[in-house]
């Protein structure tokens, strides 16, 4: 969090956030929310705009040469 204070205090115009995460499980679910969580606790007024990862339920690959 220290970075994304110091990238924000060095910013001109901060807009707001984007924050691509998983929501599947695992750390890229945990990670997000909690980054989620802090930015909005610490830019209240900021902009966050999220990419939520979703897994697939069943994929096949099929190849033929």
């Amino acid at each position: 969090m220290e970075v994304l204070d110091r990238e924000a205090d060095n910013s001109d115009s901060l807009e707001g956030f984007v924050l691509l995460h998983s929501i599947a499980g695992g750390t890229g679910s945990g990670v997000g929310s909690y980054l989620l969580e802090k930015l909005n606790d610490r830019f209240p007024k900021k902009l966050i705009t999220t990419y939520s990862v979703f897994p697939a339920v069943c994929f096949q690959f099929t190849t033929h040469m």
